[in-house]
């Protein structure tokens, strides 16, 4: 067994330290991996929150640059127990099964946020995701995101990102990925469904958390006033476009069959927690799966 094999051994995903319960609002998780030319700013971002007691679980996806060094000078500046790494080693997994073993480390929050390494908060950032999550009941799976402002290297700034057409919701989440990883910020109930279920094997972490809270017949609240400054450089994971024209160029690019991929992963993953969908959710991912598989046995034939 290799060691990624060995971190990402039954129960999957869980490999880290968790934290209790304390006063605190939000658990932020973070996955780093040679972000050490923007980390420094963004942990000042996080540090400047207004009026947000937060707690910072990260952990390294392998690092070779400065990041590790970047991190511990933060952790020792902090509280004692205010930022705390995990405990396995620096095995690289990928942004997907990095971001769901911090998830499983934080799931005694009463809050749960996705931090990017490259990116800068701005104060409201927080509380801002929090007064929308207070209007939804806490037993409810919720999840916050929203629209970002789009900025170069340098922080000059691009644009906005663009709105969705239509709230988000199930099945369009299956066709489109609305929730920016960095933007989500997500109540405990929604944190422990992840968390509990049987995950595709490859995708994003912010689009299988959207994706799912929905399906289980949980809300997904977007918030229309950006509260982060987005960097968009050429290391970023994913990135973002404030055109629509460019964002049809990159997806073009990708070509169909890695969109139909994931398509398949989802709809296989949703179908393995099929007991957990409402009924609405799991019928509609049968008949589309149904339709998909036949399509391609017609094209085959």
């Amino acid at each position: 067994m290799t060691a990624v094999d060995l971190a990402l051994a039954s129960p999957p995903y869980d490999r880290v330290n968790t934290i209790t319960r304390a006063s605190f609002d939000v658990a932020i998780v973070m996955s780093t991996f040679n972000g050490g030319p923007f980390l420094a700013e963004q942990l000042e971002s996080v540090q400047s929150q207004n009026d947000i007691k937060w707690k910072l679980i990260w952990r390294d996806d392998g690092s070779t640059d400065t990041t590790l060094a970047i991190m511990d000078s933060f952790s020792r500046r902090m509280p004692p127990g205010h930022v705390v790494r995990a405990a396995e080693p620096g095995v690289n997994v990928g942004i997907f099964r990095s971001f769901m073993m911090l998830l499983g480390a934080a799931l005694e929050a009463p809050t749960v946020a996705f931090a990017d390494q490259d990116d800068v908060w701005l104060p409201n950032k927080l509380s801002r995701a929090l007064d929308h999550l207070k209007t939804v009941d806490p037993s409810k799976p919720a999840v916050y995101c929203g629209r970002q402002i789009l900025v170069d290297e340098g922080l000059r700034r691009i644009g906005a990102s663009l709105k969705p057409r239509r709230p988000p919701s199930f099945p369009g989440l299956l066709l489109q990925n609305i929730g920016t990883g960095c933007t989500i910020v997500m109540n405990q109930a929604a944190a422990r469904a992840v968390h509990a279920s049987s995950k595709p094997n490859q995708s994003v972490h912010d689009w299988w958390v959207c994706l799912y809270v929905a399906a289980i017949g949980g809300i997904v609240l977007f918030d229309d006033t950006p509260a982060i400054l987005y960097r968009q450089h050429q290391k970023n994971a994913i990135g973002a476009s404030s055109n629509f024209l460019h964002r049809l160029i990159r997806a073009l690019a990708r070509g169909a069959g890695a969109h139909n991929a994931q398509l398949v992963e989802h709809l296989d993953a949703l179908l393995r927690n099929e007991a957990t969908l409402t009924l609405e959710a799991a019928d509609i991912a049968r008949q589309i799966k149904a339709k998909y598989a036949g399509s391609c046995r017609a094209r085959i034939i």
